[in-house]
Parts: C-alpha cells; sequence; structure tokens
C-alpha cells in the first residue's frame, strides 16, 4: 500500500514538472520582414545557424534556467533581449524585438481593421453612434467601435473630410507592435523612409518629394524601451501614425484629413 502511493506521488510530481516545462515555454512568430537570425549564443557577433523567414512559428524556450537571456542588446536599430528559441530540432538564440505572440500579417494585408480580422473574431455587434449636423453639408459623424475575442480594440471615427482608426493591443510591447503594423500595405511606405527608429525629432523624404516628420520617444531606466513612435506628412492631406503604450497596452492610432 505505502509503495503504491510513493509510486502514486512520484507520478504525480513527474507530470506537474513536465506541465510546469511545457507552460515555460510559448509558441511565437518571427516578425523580421527579411528573416530572422537564429545565433548559436547570445550577441551579434554568435555564428548565425541559420535565417528563419518573416511569419515562421517557433518555440520560445524558458528563460528561469538560462543566464544568458534577457542580455540586451540594439540589433536593427531596435532595443532588443536576446531569447533562446527552438527551430525546428536546433536551438539557438534571435533578438526578441523581432518576436510576437500574434501572428504578423499575412502579404497584401492593407491596414488595422484587416490585421484585426486576421488575429482574432469579433466578440458581438459593433457598438456605432452616429450623429447629424445640419451646418455640415456633406453629412454627420460616425463613431464605431469594435471588440475582439483575444481582448483587442478597434475604433473608427469618420467626419466631414477627416477620418480616424485605432487598435488596442493588450498585453504587448511598443517595438513588438511596431514590428508587426510595419509591414501593412498602407504604412509600409512611411515605415520604409526611417528603417532605424532614432530618437528625438527628425524628417525623412520618400522617393516622390513627401516629407515625413518623426518623434521617437525611449526610456532609459533599467534598459532602453521604446515608448512611442510618431509620424506626421502631408500629401495633398495632413496625416498621422503613431504606435505608443499606454499601461498594459499598446495603441496604434492612424487619422487623415485635409
Amino acid at each position: 500500500m505505502k509503495r503504491s502511493i510513493r509510486i502514486t506521488m512520484l507520478t504525480v510530481s513527474l507530470l506537474l514538472a513536465i506541465t510546469f516545462s511545457l507552460s515555460a515555454q510559448e509558441a511565437l512568430y518571427t516578425t523580421a520582414p527579411a528573416g530572422l537570425s537564429l545565433r548559436q549564443g547570445p550577441g551579434d557577433k554568435a555564428r548565425v545557424l541559420t535565417r528563419i523567414a518573416y511569419g515562421t512559428k517557433i518555440t520560445g524556450m524558458s528563460m528561469s534556467d538560462d543566464t544568458l537571456s534577457g542580455q540586451q542588446a540594439v540589433i536593427g536599430g531596435l532595443p532588443s533581449s536576446w531569447r533562446k528559441v527552438k527551430y525546428k530540432d536546433t536551438l539557438g538564440y534571435v533578438a526578441d524585438a523581432y518576436l510576437s505572440r500574434l501572428a504578423p500579417p499575412r502579404s497584401g494585408t492593407k491596414d488595422l481593421k484587416a490585421y484585426a480580422a486576421q488575429l482574432s473574431p469579433v466578440a458581438g455587434a459593433p457598438l456605432v453612434k452616429e450623429e447629424q449636423h445640419e451646418r455640415i453639408s456633406e453629412g454627420g459623424v460616425s463613431v464605431s467601435r469594435q471588440l475582439y475575442k483575444n481582448g483587442m480594440v478597434y475604433s473608427s471615427f469618420t467626419g466631414y473630410e477627416y477620418m480616424a482608426e485605432s487598435l488596442q493591443f493588450p498585453d504587448q510591447t511598443t517595438v513588438t507592435v511596431y514590428n508587426l503594423i510595419r509591414n501593412l500595405t498602407e504604412y509600409a511606405p512611411v515605415f520604409k523612409t526611417s528603417p532605424e527608429l532614432k530618437e528625438g525629432k527628425y524628417t525623412t523624404k520618400d522617393a516622390q518629394g513627401v516629407v515625413y516628420t518623426w518623434e521617437v520617444r525611449y526610456t532609459h531606466e533599467n534598459g532602453l524601451w521604446l515608448d512611442e513612435i510618431k509620424v506626421s506628412w502631408e500629401d495633398g492631406g495632413y496625416s498621422s501614425l503613431s504606435v505608443r503604450n499606454i499601461e498594459a497596452e499598446v495603441i496604434v492610432t492612424y487619422s487623415s484629413g485635409v
């Protein structure tokens, strides 16, 4: 009887150990457009084992027993830490700025609303509020908000010669969300004018001569952290795009008007 109890307790302990080990791993996606280097060790001088294509699903390994993970570096102009991962049967290290628990946009995905539809089913009908204004000859104002089952919230505002939309990403970092939405076809041309996010305020220009004004803010506390990106431009009208961290979520906002 005692032997049976000991065997049962040992079995339970082993199951708990296996469960803990599995829970310490997580499914991640790569978001580097040109592919992500899998290195033998943490550091941009470590030997490259292979390159992992954009959008590939890999396994993030436990960091609790790996003293090499978590070391900070600036990779591709972005603050990052090294993360131990498993790709196919190979263990190595990658820059975690280019990892996401959310799948990145598929090729050809246009905007925030289209991307949200890829990530999660909606949670109920959208909340819509419309107002008519007699002094606005072209119509009124419409505000809509849609909740998704993964916790995202999409909001849109349309009025006379003006529109704005936003997508709230819960439990994400600014750098992760930036690397997701920079691949949307509507925003990719803008982000390509500044592939490395310099701190402060500066301007860039595209091939058509459109000037983009950037404001990039970092936090220098216990490392380097990307807080906010804001870029604005005029091309037949005024447009603005921002990615910013607010408490436990990251909000992407795009607006355009004349």
